[in-house]
């Protein structure tokens, strides 16, 4: 079976071909080329039969990488979960026999004092001199608008009509 590439170009031509007539006669000069054309689609549909088959399969390797990538960051979570209780629990040991620092031949761990933070009980009403208001203004294009005037016929600077396309 030829590429999708080759029948594309061979229907091209084909189809060219329908153009093509005899001058004095005006009858096709490949009087044939409705045959080749009814072949050429025929080996089109099978070609896409095959494209088809192809995508389903490509299909059930990325339902299975997903189904594996969501097992491995459970696993990883997992892990991660467990270090940090094992630090944890190292640090804990740390504080209660008060010491900072614990070298040993093949590790030192140390208690870092991390910079102050505030803890703010939730639900607390605050006096007015420890809040910030903050205002955001965010413009945002309506493109909505712009596509209806545009499809009406209006010229907006800066802005035009796409159309993409997609195999369903």
């Amino acid at each position: 079976m030829s590429s999708l590439f080759s029948l594309t170009s061979d229907a091209l031509s084909l189809y060219r071909q329908l153009t093509e007539v005899d001058p004095d006669t005006g009858e096709l000069l490949s009087p044939d080329v409705f045959d080749l054309i009814v072949a050429n689609n025929a080996e089109i549909e099978a070609k896409c039969d095959s494209y088809a088959n192809v995508k389903k399969m490509i299909d059930g390797d990325i339902s299975v990488l997903d189904t594996e990538i969501k097992r491995l960051q459970a696993i990883k979570a997992v892990r991660v979960n467990s270090k940090d209780k094992l630090m944890q629990s190292l640090q804990d040991a740390m504080l209660a026999i008060e010491r900072d620092e614990i070298k040993t031949a093949l590790n030192t761990f140390k208690i870092a004092k991390n910079r102050y933070s505030v803890d703010i009980v939730p639900q607390t009403e605050l006096p007015g001199e420890y809040t910030n208001t903050t205002t955001t203004i965010k413009v945002t294009p309506d493109k909505t608008k712009i596509k209806n005037e545009l499809l009406e016929g209006k010229s907006i600077e800066g802005c035009s009509l796409k159309r993409s396309f997609s195999i369903t």
